[in-house]
């Protein structure tokens, strides 16, 4: 993909490849990979997300019964 493309563009395997090479192997990826290891401890923690998850869904819920109350 090439950058004049821009968000209607698809990707194909080698532009896909090219940008996993650069993400891993290449200088200019770091900064990528160092955010990555940055928002790991976020993302990675599975019962973090399981409450992120839940909580969402209870608040949906109480706001779901709120909200058909007021129609």
């Amino acid at each position: 993909m090439s950058n004049d493309q821009g968000l209607n563009a698809k990707f194909t395997s080698d532009s896909v490849a090219e940008l996993l090479k650069l993400v891993i192997e290449m200088e200019e990826g770091k900064i990528y990979r160092d955010k990555a290891k940055e928002l790991k401890p976020l993302f990675g923690d599975r019962k973090k997300q399981d409450m992120y998850v839940h909580n969402f869904l209870e608040y949906l819920k109480a706001h779901a019964r709120n909200a058909s109350k007021k129609v």
